[in-house]
């Protein structure tokens, strides 16, 4: 059965999930790593769903989806930028 395309402004469930690690504060890798999946993998799921919102980063692009509900609010660090964000 062929994947039916997510539309823009929407995420799909794999995106979603990584966005929401992301928020908890996870790095990419750890994502990968937690999920048995590559970087590369993870990476990508981040790439679709920031370019399908128009964010210019890993950090708007949860920013955004928090906003609209669509996975809990980001969880602040006190590490500062340590979640892989570009």
């Amino acid at each position: 059965m062929a994947r039916r395309p997510t539309p823009p402004g929407q995420l799909s469930p794999c995106e979603a999930r990584t966005l929401a690690a992301v928020a908890e504060g996870l790095t990419l890798q750890q994502v990968a790593d937690r999920r048995g999946r590559s970087r590369y993998t993870i990476q990508e799921q981040a790439d679709r769903a920031r370019h399908r919102l128009g964010a210019g980063s890993l950090r708007e692009t949860v920013q955004i989806v928090a906003e609209r509900g669509l996975i809990p609010a980001p969880t602040p660090t006190l590490e500062g930028n340590r979640h892989g964000f570009r």
